[in-house]
């Protein structure tokens, strides 16, 4: 009983010592924007609907892998902390993504992306996500678009 007792002691001593990387975790996130279609033609449309978002440390434990979309696609990008701003990974522009979109794959490229916690709770991300986008279905079809996706802790 006692050799049990130690151990158990001993694992919840190890527990304690492991930091808690507040950055990392899963959310239940509404995402809104616009995609604007430049060639072959201009349109705009609104993008409104809810979506997932995942924080995981990477292998390394130096950055971060986030995973977000919607229903019809997931895309994963790679950050780091900042330095200055505890709650906040800084993701690199020029990451692609590749999306199903009907009969047609599109590539969209990240030209600016941030995601944060809030300060006051740590519990609600912000990933905001500016891009560029082609795609080929006949014709050769390309745009730009920005997407926020936000939301609670799950």
């Amino acid at each position: 009983m006692r050799a049990m007792r130690s151990a158990l002691i001993a694992v919840a001593l190890l527990c304690s010592c492991t930091p808690v990387d507040n950055l990392v975790g899963a959310f239940n996130v509404t995402v809104s924007g616009m995609d604007m279609q430049t060639a072959p033609g201009m349109s705009t449309s609104t993008v409104a609907g809810t979506g997932t978002l995942t924080v995981n440390a990477n292998k390394e434990k130096t950055g971060y892998v986030i995973s977000f979309g919607e229903s019809n696609y997931q895309c994963v990008l790679t950050g780091t902390r900042n330095s200055a701003e505890p709650l906040q990974v800084d993701i690199p522009d020029m990451q692609t993504c590749h999306i199903a979109n009907g009969n047609a794959n599109a590539t969209a490229v990240t030209t600016d992306a941030k995601l944060s916690l809030d300060k006051a709770t740590g519990d609600t991300a912000t990933l905001t996500v500016s891009y560029t986008w082609t795609y080929t279905n006949v014709f050769n079809f390309s745009g730009t678009g920005t997407r926020t996706y936000a939301g609670a802790r799950q």
